[in-house]
């Protein structure tokens, strides 16, 4: 049995929250897995039924899909409790291994008491994920709007590459894509059956990915205006194309008000969030040696990060 081949995790995508109620299982294996059982039930199930180990229910679990070199299983379920403890069985010919949370072993060494198994701690209704009905049938397309494209009114500001040219690429080399240059654009997608753009961050930043923000309620004066934005929207919905963006609020850039801030005050501060800047000195020096061509003058990179904040 291909044993590198088999994976799974107790979260994203091999282990989540289907509804209230339904909890989905799923298994990554190699070709030469003929069969998957999981063997699950509660944390718990010995001590409610008052014996000395944990044991759990077999349930065969079906092949959802099989990619080019693996097989992806997948059981749904719905604990009582809401919560779970589980492992699997699998077999290719006269093999039979158990998979555990600790390894992968053949299944005369997998006495669950002596093994850690996985476990799903809480079916938690805010970890439910429920999308929109209609994002099942979108098709997306991804734009970083630097990239895409210059509207035909757009100034040849000296910051900005010529098109095509691929001498320089670098955190600060531009080449000028806009808003309006989407919205131009717009018949082209559509042509390609595109029904949702997903725009990389467009709101004020210093580089031309927009991904170090300085301010999230404004529109980055490189790709147009606030009024750009609401064309590109309109028309978008007028071609059935929908529009997402990205917003990245788990880290910013140097000048975002709160690094100001702290850089300027250098002592521990609280934001009106709740969230408390511990240490200054810690986050200067570890960001500095990583980006210090970008750092604020006197004070070493500011980039501000969720870990930051305690």
């Amino acid at each position: 049995m291909n044993v590198a081949a088999i994976f799974h995790r107790s979260s994203g995508n091999l282990c989540y929250a289907a509804d209230q109620d339904t909890v989905v299982l799923r298994l990554q294996t190699g070709k030469d897995v003929e069969q998957v059982t999981l063997v699950c039930a509660d944390p718990f199930i010995h001590e409610l039924t008052r014996r000395k180990h944990w044991y759990g229910q077999h349930y065969i679990m079906q092949c959802l899909c099989e990619l080019p070199h693996h097989i992806l299983w997948e059981y749904r379920i719905k604990p009582p409790f809401k919560r779970l403890q589980y492992y699997f069985e699998v077999s290719a010919g006269e093999e039979r291994y158990a998979v555990m949370e600790d390894g992968v072993f053949p299944i005369g060494d997998t006495s669950p008491a002596h093994r850690q198994c996985f476990k799903f701690a809480w079916l938690n209704p805010s970890d439910v994920i429920a999308p929109p009905a209609w994002v099942k049938d979108t098709v997306w397309y991804q734009i970083m709007p630097d990239r895409f494209c210059r509207d035909k009114n757009a100034p040849d500001a000296p910051k900005f590459l010529s098109w095509g040219q691929k001498k320089y690429f670098g955190f600060n080399h531009t080449y000028g894509g806009t808003l309006k240059g989407i919205t131009e654009r717009l018949p082209y997608l559509r042509e390609l059956g595109i029904t949702g753009l997903y725009l990389t961050p467009i709101f004020s930043a210093g580089s031309y990915h927009k991904y170090n923000t300085f301010d999230y309620r404004t529109v980055d004066p490189d790709f147009g205006t606030e009024d750009d934005l609401r064309e590109l929207v309109q028309k978008a919905h007028q071609a059935g194309i929908r529009i997402m963006l990205d917003g990245v609020f788990n880290h910013c850039g140097t000048q975002f008000f709160a690094w100001q801030d702290v850089c300027q005050k250098q002592k521990i501060i609280r934001f009106p969030s709740g969230q408390v800047c511990r240490s200054l000195t810690r986050i200067i020096r570890k960001s500095s040696s990583i980006f210090p061509r970008y750092a604020p003058t006197g004070y070493g990179n500011g980039i501000l990060t969720a870990s930051a904040l305690t």
